[in-house]
């Protein structure tokens, strides 16, 4: 996948991360994650110890994560990116193929 995170949840690992805008993508707190502050050590290891010390909620973000993994295999992100270039075939004028 090249998404560790979703990698993560391939294997049915629950995971805790920070929030970027990459991830939020595919990530949903208290979802199929647990997603805290860049920047704040305290909050990811506040985290960590929930999902460690709370089994229900393991579980859930485990099962939740192995549910979003589909949406993002190699198929689906190129039909994604086929369907975008055939809903706008044409680039704007003055924006060249290469910067889509």
């Amino acid at each position: 996948l090249g998404l560790p995170p979703l990698e993560a949840m391939a294997c049915g690992t629950p995971v805790v991360l920070t929030d970027s805008v990459g991830v939020r993508e595919y990530a949903m707190h208290e979802g199929n994650c647990l997603m805290v502050p860049p920047g704040d050590p305290s909050a990811l290891a506040s985290a960590i110890r929930r999902a460690l010390e709370d089994r229900a909620l393991r579980e859930r973000l485990a099962e939740n994560g192995l549910a979003t993994v589909p949406r993002f295999t190699w198929e689906n992100m190129v039909e994604d990116f086929d369907s975008a270039l055939q809903a706008n075939p044409f680039p704007a004028k003055g924006v060249s193929r290469g910067a889509i």
